[in-house]
């Protein structure tokens, strides 16, 4: 029979880790993360492994805490809330693969239009764009799952050449008036503005400065009315362009497009995006077709999703918790009532759903000694620890931790760095 296509995985985000050898599971304080015996359910140290050490995590209950019962049904003896949380028996020699993933921000997705210098008989002549041979809209388009989500279709808009009107014969066009009234074009459409913000940036030799940026503001409103007065200030001044004019627009997603919920109606049913919006910007000429031009650069940059994010492990932690019999109570009329008499809730748990975690895993295989049935579920597991990026002494702890294992299991004594060099065969041999 074959091994599970998947590890069973337990979950562990401590808060702490430093512990004193020999120290009891039940001394554990919460969210106190350390490696016990399995014979002796006591704290063991890094240096006491071998390859034969019985061992596994162990974690003080998110539940144990000043003012939290541990009793069921009013009958004290009937407990466990409080029990330590313990991963399954791990033998060093049966580690597969121990890795850490560092916490990942998210790089924000962008279209940013850029200018060149104005110059007699070359870019933003006014005698050119009079003739009629330069005139040239943005095609912007939005993409995604958050367009996606919000409109039940991709979106895009041609930001029209109007721009180019405001000019005199024998002058040169300032380039702030073309983008900004490509920028008054996304502002006042109520569509695009919910998904997108602008940013104009203008030199007038001095290096730029920023004179709108809509970032935080809603589709409406007394600061809309603002942006627009401002955009129409830069489309109707009067100016003596040099060749020092420079501007530049960008176009980034809006931080708000996510909706999330606090915790104490959290449901991990919940969306959260793990898909960036994609965001492309083309010139167009009069005709409509897509065409270069040198005097405005389109620069795309694509955006990654944050990883290892507070969200995934919180779901994770309750998954493990599911596995323990320890429900999280949602989806019927009465969970919050339940969690209330329970004393159950995700903040119980201590992840801050928004922030970064490094992520380490421990995959231990058990040999193939006898399995009639092919369905023991101790046959291949995943050790799953989360730690708030920003906590860098536990860490830095579990590093070493996982380093002095890595070497008795004779994986090289060093975690292997899941951002550079992790293959979806790490451990096993090619087939």
């Amino acid at each position: 029979m074959a091994y599970f296509n998947h590890a069973f995985q337990q979950t562990f985000v401590p808060t702490s880790g430093t512990i004193a050898a020999d120290t009891a599971s039940s001394a554990l304080n919460s969210l106190q993360l350390a490696m016990l015996s399995a014979e002796t359910y006591k704290s063991v140290l890094a240096a006491g492994l071998t390859a034969n050490t019985k061992m596994l995590f162990g974690m003080g209950s998110p539940m144990k805490g000043a003012g939290l019962s541990d009793t069921i049904g009013g009958n004290k003896f009937h407990g466990g809330y409080q029990e330590s949380w313990k991963s399954k028996i791990i033998v060093p020699k049966y580690v597969r693969f121990i890795g850490h993933m560092p916490d990942v921000a998210a790089v924000e997705p962008s279209v940013v239009i850029t200018s060149a210098a104005p110059a007699d008989g070359g870019c933003w002549d006014c005698d050119d764009v009079l003739a009629g041979g330069y005139y040239k809209a943005l095609r912007l388009d939005l993409k995604g799952s958050p367009v996606l989500r919000a409109l039940n279709r991709n979106h895009y808009r041609v930001l029209q050449f109007d721009g180019y009107c405001n000019c005199t014969a024998g002058t040169l066009l300032h380039p702030a008036v073309v983008y900004a009234t490509w920028a008054k074009q996304i502002v006042s459409d109520p569509i695009t503005f919910s998904l997108v913000d602008v940013k104009l940036e203008i030199d007038t030799g001095s290096g730029y400065s920023t004179s709108v940026n809509t970032d935080g503001f809603t589709t409406g409103g007394a600061n809309v009315d603002a942006v627009i007065a401002t955009l129409d200030g830069i489309i109707e001044g009067t100016y003596t362009v040099t060749t020092s004019f420079l501007a530049k627009l960008t176009i980034t997603p809006k931080s708000s497009l996510e909706t999330t919920f606090a915790d104490a109606t959290f449901d991990s049913r919940d969306f959260y995006g793990k898909q960036p919006m994609e965001l492309f910007g083309e010139l167009l000429d009069r005709e409509g077709d897509p065409c270069e031009d040198s005097c405005s650069t389109v620069v795309e940059s694509k955006g990654t999703q944050a990883e290892t994010k507070g969200e995934t492990l919180l779901r994770d932690s309750l998954m493990f918790d599911r596995y323990k019999q320890n429900y999280y109570h949602q989806g019927n009329k009465d969970a919050v009532r339940m969690n209330e008499i329970e004393q159950m809730g995700v903040s119980n748990y201590g992840i801050t759903r928004s922030a970064l975690y490094d992520v380490f895993y421990v995959l231990h295989t058990v040999p193939r000694f006898n399995n009639p049935t092919g369905v023991f579920d101790n046959d291949q597991y995943l050790i799953k620890i989360g730690v708030l990026g920003t906590n860098t002494g536990l860490r830095d702890l579990i590093d070493a931790d996982l380093d002095a294992l890595s070497n008795v299991a004779g994986l090289g004594g060093t975690v292997t760095d899941m951002s550079a060099t992790f293959l979806p065969t790490e451990g096993f041999s090619a087939p």
